[in-house]
């Protein structure tokens, strides 16, 4: 057997690194020497034939023969990444993952890691594979919440009411006030009566003094303590008077003892003259 008259022609189907993409067809060449041959792309899915081989058709020779068909992978849409809050805020830029020349490849996001935030939980298409059509994966991220307790006590610690506890997002402003307790007044504001919840739970505590403490009892609220109360009791009326002094009474005992003397002495004259 003449061996010129065995020389094969090979067919690959490649990508443009010569990745095998379909497997390789032997065109026998036994017998054929000066015989045509015709060879054919294949359809690959997520390719696109881009080199149309020059010997795609020819004559089988003495010499093998090589024809390659090349395909590049066809552009898929992009994967957008987002990172957002409960409320749909951005906590920072969107990612994109390009799907140029990535059709039907797989793709992998990663979460991220945000101060005061916790990942509410993973997205379902966190991985998958590059589509025909645009793809968006979010991380929904919940903020975290700390505890605020507010206690209103007497000089000795003793509560004064159920202690009040605030449940908020952290980093958030709090403002706190104090309450009204009958016969008690409130000894200072403490410092951190108002400000930011942090991840350590916080309390704010407000002490106020009893009023018998200072030895002083409160009236009633409502009540003049100035102003008697009771079914006999009547209200003295103010009068205008002048001021008594000594000198007015001595002269008044003077006005009468002259008088006194001068009807004495008339009386003594008369009988004279009679």
């Amino acid at each position: 057997m003449n061996e010129k008259t065995q020389r094969p022609v090979i067919v690959n189907h490649i990508d443009e690194a010569e990745n095998e993409l379909a497997p390789s067809q032997l065109l026998e060449g036994t017998e054929q020497l000066g015989n045509p041959y015709t060879t054919q792309a294949q359809d690959i899915e997520n390719y696109t034939l881009t080199v149309q081989p020059e010997n795609a058709t020819g004559i089988f020779t003495d010499s093998p023969q090589v024809v390659n068909y090349i395909y590049t992978r066809r552009d898929a849409k992009d994967v957008i990444v987002h990172y957002v809050d409960v409320n749909g805020n951005s906590l920072t830029d969107a990612i994109v993952f390009s799907g140029t020349g990535k059709l039907g490849l797989s793709y992998q996001t990663e979460s991220k890691q945000f101060p005061y935030y916790t990942l509410t939980e993973v997205p379902l298409n966190q991985k998958g594979t590059f589509g025909v059509d645009t793809q968006v994966v979010t991380y929904v991220y919940a903020k975290q919440q700390s505890t605020l307790t507010v206690y209103h006590v007497d000089q000795d610690g003793n509560p004064l009411t159920g202690p009040q506890v605030i449940t908020a997002m952290l980093v958030q402003l709090y403002q706190t006030n104090p309450k009204v307790f009958s016969g008690y007044d409130l000894i200072a504001m403490p410092e951190n009566a108002n400000g930011l919840l942090l991840e350590t739970p916080q309390a704010v505590t407000y002490r106020y003094l009893g009023a018998e403490v200072l030895g002083v009892t409160k009236p009633p609220k409502g009540k003049d303590p100035l102003k008697p109360t009771g079914p006999n009791v009547t209200t003295p009326v103010e009068k205008e008077t002048l001021p008594a002094t000594g000198m007015a009474q001595s002269t008044v005992g003077y006005w009468v003892l002259g008088f006194g003397l001068l009807s004495v002495m008339v009386a003594k004259t008369k009988r004279k003259e009679a």
